[in-house]
Order: C-alpha cells, then sequence, then structure tokens
C-alpha cells in the first residue's frame, strides 16, 4: 500500500531533530525499543579518545544532553547537542584524538549513536547520551560505513526541503565511470537527456526545469563555467565522488541564487584508514571501456592523500532504426549503425585532507583531457566533426570550530581553467563550416559563518564572488563574412545570503527563512567587426534578491510534513548567449528569466524492527516562470529563447526498501508532470513545454546474500530494473514529437572477501529500437521512428558491460546498494 502511495499518491546548516524516539536503521547498535540489535556489527573503543580534563557533564533532561540550552560537554570525546556544538563537530573531535594514535594515520572512526542513531555520517543527530564508563564518556567506534539509507536519513535531518542522496560505491563492478547520468535518472524528479551512447553530452533537469536552471557543484564550488553555462554530466567522471546530493525545492543559501528546480551537489571521496588501492577495468558493447586506479593512504600529522587516475573510451557505433528522414513513407526504413559517436577520456585527481593547528582543510586537483566525435542526427550523420576540451579545476576549503558552542567558520574556493575545440569542417552539424577555439577563466571564492543565537536558532551568513572571462577564436569565416566571429566576454558577480534556522516545540518545528542578494556586472559588448555578425550583446548590470522559506513539522518518529516557497532571478549564462556547439547556438538578445517555486509534502523514514528499512517521499510542487528561457529546435540545431510565461506543476514520489539486511532492496521513483507554455502566440499557447515527458517512471529491485566458504565471504547478487518515460515534443508547437520508451536491464554480480569484484551489466534487455508516435497534425496514423533523446538522436539497443576489480589493503566498509 505505501508502495503505490509513493508511485501514485499526491549544506551546509545542520538542522535534525534531536530526539531519542527517531527512528533506527535496521543495523543500528540499538533498534528504537532501546534493545540491542542483535545483527548490528561488533564495536570496537577508542582508547585514543579521552575526556578533557575539568569537563563538566552536561544538564539532562529525559536522560540525554539539553539540545535546546546550548548546555553541553566539553572535550572531544563527549556529543554536543544542536544547540549548541554540532554533531559533526563532535566527529570532528573523534578524529582528531584517534589522529594521536600509534600509526598516525588519518582515521574516520564512526560514532556508533545509541537508541535510533545513526552511524557513519558526516552530519549525525545528538538523539541519545553515549554509554559512560568509570572515567565519563567514552568514544564507541563502529567497522562499517554508512548505507544508502543511513545517508539520506542524515542529509533529510541538515534541510527542511526535499533531497536525495546518491551514494556511490566506487567498488560496484556494475558502475562505469560516466554513469552520472543514469545515477541521477534513478532519483524522482530528476530527467537526463543524452545524444545517445557513451560519453555524450548529457543534462539534468530538475522538475521540469531546463538543463541551466539546475546548478551543479562539486563540494560547494560551481562546475558550471563560463564556456559551458550548462553542465555536461558525461565530462564529471563518478570515480572520485563519495555521493550526490539533490536538493529540490528549498536550496541552501551557499548554493547560489538557487535554480528553479533545485541544485546538485558532488562530495567527493577522502582517504579514511590505512592505505589502500584500488584497481578496476571493464568492457562492453560498442567497444566501451574504462580503467581506473586510486591510491590512497596517510601522510602523518593528520593529513591524508589520494590520486585516482582513470580512462574511459567508447566507439559508439551501435546500430538503430533509420526512417531516412520520412517517417510516414516506411518503404525506405532501414537500419543503420552510428558513425563518429566515440570518444576517449583521461581524468586524474590528486587530493588532500587534513587537519592544523585547529584547521580542518582539504584541496583537490583535478584535470580532464576528452576528444569525441559529435554524431549529427539519425538521417544525417556526421564523419569529421569533432569537440576536444581540456580543463584543470581546484576545489579548496578550510573549517573551524569558532565562538560560541555551534559556530564555525568555513572558507571555500576554486578555479577552473578550460580550453576546448569544435571542428566542423564540413559543416555536417552545424549552420556552416566551423573551427572555433574557446578559452574560459573562472574564479570563485565564498566565506561563510554560522553561530547560534538565542535558545535553538542559529544564524548563517554566506558571501561569495566569481569572475568568468571566456575568449572566442574563430578560425573560419563564411565567404563575405564582415565579422571576425572573435570575441571576449566578462562577468563578474558577487552575493551574499542570510539563512536563520529555528527549531521550536522540543524541535518538532523546524524552520528556515532565507534571502540572497546576488549583483552582476556583464560585459559583453565587442568591437566593430568581432563577435558574430548579428551580435546583440550589450554591457548591463542586474541586482535582484531571492527570498526563500523552509518548514519541517515532525509529527511522528517517521512521519514530518516539509514544505518551501521562494522567487528567483537566473541571468542567461554565456554558452546560451553565445555558444556555438554545432548542435547548439547562442542567442545574444536573451533577457533573464524570473520565476517563483513552492512545494509541499511528507516524508516517511523508518525501521521496521529488525527486518527492514523503510523510506518514503511525496511531493507536489509547482514553478511559475516569466521570461523563462527554453531550449527550441529550429531544424538541426537548438537554439535558447524568452518563453514570455510558462507554468510547471507535479507530483514525485521515491521508495526505497531495504529488507533482511540488504539481502532485498527495492528502490522506486517516479514523477508525473503537467506543463503548460503560456505565451499569447496562438500556435503555443496551452502546449507542453518541449523535452518535459509526462511520466517518468524508475523501478529497480535487487536480491543478494552473503555467505562463507573456505573461510572466505562471497556476496553475489542480481538486479532487475525498468524505466519507462512518456513522449515528449522537440518544439513548442507539439509537431514534433519523442515517442515514449520503456526499457529493462538486468545486472550480476560477485564480491569475494571484499577484495575482488566482478559484475555483467545487460541494458535495454529486450533491444527497444523502433518505437511508435501518434502524430500531432494530419491523418491519426502511428508511424515508426528510432527510440531517441536529445535532438532525437538514437539511443543505443541492448548492450552489454563486464568489469573486474580488486582493492589492496585493509577491507573497505560494507558495501552499499543504490539501485
Amino acid at each position: 500500500m505505501l508502495f503505490g502511495a509513493c508511485l501514485i499518491g499526491p549544506l551546509w546548516l545542520l538542522a535534525p531533530l534531536a530526539s531519542p524516539s527517531a527512528s533506527a536503521p535496521a543495523d543500528s547498535p540499538r533498534n528504537r525499543s532501546g534493545r540491542a540489535n542483535p545483527e548490528s556489527r561488533p564495536a570496537v573503543e577508542d582508547a585514543a579518545a579521552k575526556p578533557r580534563a575539568g569537563s563538566a557533564p552536561p544538564r539532562h533532561r529525559a536522560g540525554r544532553p539539553d539540545v535546546e540550552s546550548g548546555e553541553a560537554m566539553e572535550g572531544p570525546a563527549s556529543p554536543r547537542s544542536r544547540a549548541g556544538r554540532a554533531d559533526s563537530e563532535w566527529r570532528e573531535a573523534m578524529e582528531d584524538a584517534a589522529a594521536g594514535s600509534r600509526n598516525g594515520s588519518a582515521v574516520d572512526p564512526r560514532v556508533a549513536p545509541q537508541r535510533g542513531a545513526t552511524a557513519g555520517s558526516d552530519r549525525r543527530a545528538d538523539r541519545s547520551e553515549p554509554p559512560r564508563t568509570r572515567g565519563g564518556y567514552r568514544t564507541v567506534v563502529s567497522d562499517h560505513g554508512a548505507t544508502p539509507a543511513e545517508t539520506q536519513h542524515n542529509l533529510d535531518l541538515d534541510t527542511p526541503g526535499f533531497a536525495t542522496a546518491v551514494v556511490i560505491d566506487v567498488a560496484d563492478p556494475t558502475l562505469r565511470g560516466d554513469d552520472l547520468g543514469e545515477r541521477l535518472d534513478r532519483q524522482s524528479g530528476v530527467v537526463t537527456r543524452s545524444m545517445g551512447g557513451l560519453g555524450q553530452y548529457s543534462s539534468v533537469s530538475l522538475r521540469g526545469s531546463s538543463p541551466q536552471q539546475v546548478p551543479v557543484f562539486v563540494d560547494g564550488v560551481p562546475v558550471d563555467g563560463a564556456i559551458a553555462g550548462l553542465v555536461d554530466l558525461a565530462s564529471l567522471p563518478l570515480d572520485p565522488v563519495q555521493r550526490i546530493e539533490v536538493y529540490r525545492g528549498y536550496v541552501p543559501v551557499a548554493f547560489g541564487r538557487g535554480g528553479v528546480g533545485g541544485a546538485i551537489n558532488l562530495v567527493g571521496r577522502m582517504h579514511r584508514g590505512p592505505t589502500r588501492l584500488q584497481a578496476k577495468a571493464g568492457y562492453g558493447s560498442f567497444r566501451a571501456r574504462h580503467a581506473m586506479t586510486s591510491l590512497s593512504g596517510s601522510l602523518g600529522r593528520g593529513a591524508s592523500g589520494m590520486v585516482t587516475v582513470g580512462y574511459a573510451g567508447a566507439k559508439g557505433d551501435f546500430p538503430y532504426f533509420d526512417n531516412n528522414g520520412t517517417p510516414v513513407f516506411t518503404g525506405d526504413d532501414t537500419t543503420s549503425r552510428r558513425s563518429n559517436n566515440g570518444y576517449d577520456r583521461l581524468s586524474a585527481l590528486l587530493r588532500l585532507d587534513g587537519r592544523r593547528a585547529g584547521w580542518r582543510y582539504s584541496s583537490q586537483l583535478f584535470v580532464l583531457g576528452q576528444t569525441r566525435g559529435v554524431p549529427g542526427s539519425a538521417t544525417v550523420q556526421s564523419t569529421q566533426t569533432s569537440d576536444t576540451t581540456l580543463r584543470l579545476r581546484s576545489v579548496s576549503s578550510v573549517r573551524r570550530r569558532f565562538g560560541r558552542p555551534g559556530g564555525r567558520v568555513t572558507w571555500v574556493g576554486g578555479g577552473t581553467f578550460e580550453t576546448r575545440r569544435y571542428r566542423d569542417p564540413l559543416g555536417e552539424v552545424g549552420l556552416a563550416v566551423d573551427d572555433e577555439r574557446g578559452h574560459s577563466f573562472d574564479g570563485y571564492l565564498s566565506p561563510r559563518i554560522r553561530l547560534p543565537l538565542w535558545r535553538g536558532a542559529f544564524v548563517g551568513v554566506v558571501a561569495d564572488a566569481r569572475g568568468e572571462e571566456v575568449i572566442i577564436d574563430e578560425r573560419v569565416l563564411m565567404p563575405g563574412a564582415s565579422h571576425t566571429g572573435d570575441a571576449v566576454r566578462r562577468r563578474a558577480s558577487i552575493g551574499a545570503g542570510l539563512e536563520l534556522e529555528q527549531f521550536a516545540w522540543s524541535r518538532r518545528i523546524h524552520v528556515v527563512p532565507a534571502v540572497r542578494l546576488d549583483a552582476l556586472v556583464n560585459r559583453f559588448r565587442v568591437a566593430p567587426g568581432d563577435g558574430e555578425l548579428t551580435d546583440e550583446a550589450v554591457d548591463s548590470d542586474v541586482v535582484a534578491a531571492s527570498p526563500r522559506l523552509g518548514a519541517r513539522l515532525r509529527i511522528t518518529a517517521a512521519w514530518s510534513l516539509r514544505a518551501s516557497g521562494g522567487r528567483y532571478l537566473r541571468p542567461p549564462t554565456l554558452m546560451e548567449m553565445f555558444g556555438d556547439r554545432g548542435y547548439i547556438v547562442g542567442n545574444e538578445g536573451l533577457e533573464p528569466e524570473r520565476g517563483t517555486s513552492a512545494d509541499a509534502g511528507f516524508v516517511y523514514d523508518a525501521a521496521w524492527a529488525a527486518i527492514a528499512r523503510v523510506y518514503a517521499h511525496v511531493a507536489g510542487f509547482a514553478l511559475w516562470n516569466k521570461d523563462g528561457i527554453q531550449w527550441r529546435q529550429t531544424g538541426v540545431v537548438v537554439r535558447p529563447e524568452n518563453v514570455a510565461a510558462s507554468r510547471i506543476r507535479g507530483i514525485e514520489s521515491s521508495l526505497r526498501i531495504a529488507a533482511w539486511r540488504e539481502r532485498i532492496t527495492l528502490q522506486a521513483a517516479y514523477t508525473w508532470l503537467d506543463s503548460a507554455d503560456l505565451s499569447p502566440e496562438p500556435a503555443r499557447h496551452g502546449r507542453p513545454l518541449p523535452g518535459r515527458p509526462r511520466h517518468d517512471l524508475w523501478l529497480t529491485a535487487s536480491l543478494g546474500h552473503r555467505f562463507v566458504r573456505a573461510r572466505w565471504q562471497w556476496a553475489p547478487r542480481v538486479r532487475y530494473s525498468v524505466e519507462h518515460v512518456a513522449g515528449t515534443f522537440l518544439d513548442p508547437s507539439g509537431r514534433f514529437g519523442l515517442p515514449p520508451r520503456t526499457l529493462h536491464g538486468v545486472g550480476v554480480e560477485l564480491r569475494v572477501a571484499e577484495r575482488l569484484q566482478a559484475g555483467v551489466d545487460v541494458r535495454n534487455l529486450a533491444d527497444v529500437r523502433v518505437a511508435q508516435i501518434v502524430p500531432q497534425a494530419g491523418p491519426p496514423t502511428p508511424y515508426p521512428v528510432p527510440v531517441s533523446d536529445f535532438l532525437a538522436y538514437p539511443l543505443p539497443g541492448r548492450s552489454v558491460w563486464l568489469s573486474v576489480g580488486v582493492t589492496l589493503g585493509p577491507a573497505s566498509s560494507r558495501p552499499t546498494r543504490e539501485g
């Protein structure tokens, strides 16, 4: 019944519900009744953590620390309440103490809270009093990491809105380095679109928003660079990612002005524990290949480092149904093979984490080199069009506890240099012959501070500054052209945000009003003779406020109601205004888009004794846009344009069940969308917005078991998934449609002693390559079309992926299951 209700029915601030009655995961040290869980893993004492001399015990209310008065214990081994020292800082203190152990390694002790707490998270609610010893309090360390259910639980405690945590298990043998788009596509409210084939361009939409309305961050630093404007998911490898956080509706002010649909934050993996070496390789259909190796270890003095190198590539020459551009006439239908659809990508990551003089720091340098063909449409394929990218990105952060308990100060910064070359020597994809070189520079810096105010209240202040520059060098001019195509475009932006977090009624109520003020300085005008032939770029200044409000009401330990609303302003990106990738061309005359968003719904999160952990949510949402920017297909390319007014509303739902210690897992996500173009033009008014499918369903189930044979632990698992996406349109008038698709997949994996991994993954099991579509004009006779996506580029049929991996060093944390 719960499953049906979910599918059909209607980070900066730490804000969990500090209550001993909060529901516990099935494998936590204690279940909800307070009895020891017989299935919990053994815990060991951290002898390095001892109470600070002269520390005083906290005042207690019903046997736990006073969660709203700010009273808390002193010493690295004691918990702080949410109104006192944050639980993440308790964890930091545990790490500080453990770092002084004999081997000097930078370990990450997992605190095992009592009576309903979750283990292994970065942000943990203070739900109970830790166990006592003769000398005061002691630290209990668990020997495993967080499951997806535990990670989701902790993320929900951190936000009054709706957020999803996607845990990435790097040892998963079915995981490919360019699977970011697919991992996101499995979540409710998320729709990804791609050009077909591994490594090809793909974008993400949240709650019917356009891809440009979804800001993407890496450890809190924006990655929607000036030269791209929108994030290509295929250029963000999953190898260095620990988890993905998807915020929908309410977006913390630390993530900028906030897109209409939400925001996505990729949290990087950091080294924990002794030295470890991981290696992984895979090969699949259409010459797909992937190899990755990672070495991580302690550097002493509380520091650790990690180096990851990965390669991915494919030829992408899959067969597809080709109607030769005559969909109604079937006499020339045939099967063609995709050409110029391959790619090669090499990436490397160097990461350093540690602590020094009370500061915790993290720094990483990411390098990516990629070249790929641009295949063209299904009926007119290209042979020589290519896109080559070199990117260097740095992300750094430092933070420290500051002032009274619960306070902290953080600095986050990053920089990106990117150079790209797009070549279309025969004019096969774009509007003409093209040879364009682009260079971009992007710098970002953000100081952030969080301070406790009165009882149960905290204030967070965020400031950020960003500078972007794009240099375009056009090497090919059209005959008789009077403009060079060369241009230099610059943008500077500064912003500040204020976020107040208020708890009431024993923390059952959580209200977070927030506001951001942003100013942008655009210097886009070029000298006469430069830029495009019809260059409409002008210099401009924009100032805008973005208020928002999020609220949560905890009804019981398992049920909570949530709601949020806000206004936003988003200026067009440089890619939307001046981009040229052959299949995408810019529009210099775009205006900023404005809008309002609102949502409301519930979250259910509970452990059913020791049987299962269940998580579900249902939310209704609505978005109203003014001058919204959407991509419209014009011939063989797409071009952004302003829509005078539009409305999007819908319902999203999700369900996740992990039963019998994850022997059985089930994950489902369903989104219903109703979009309407409210422009005054009769041909468009009331029509659905392009690229917004009305129905989107993803369901995946897996079955596995662990057993010991010959003193080795064996863990086989089988998985089945099904995806259904309703048909949609490419143009505002609804004349050119994309067909619906229903795809199935299966997978088998085996892990041996947490050292060896092997797997086989089959996607599009039924080899679906043809779909039927009913024309909107003319005789209503269905005709066959290829199963396709973005720009009607065909998608692959059945594909098989085989991979093996090995881990050398101490056993990794228990494998997590993310459907």
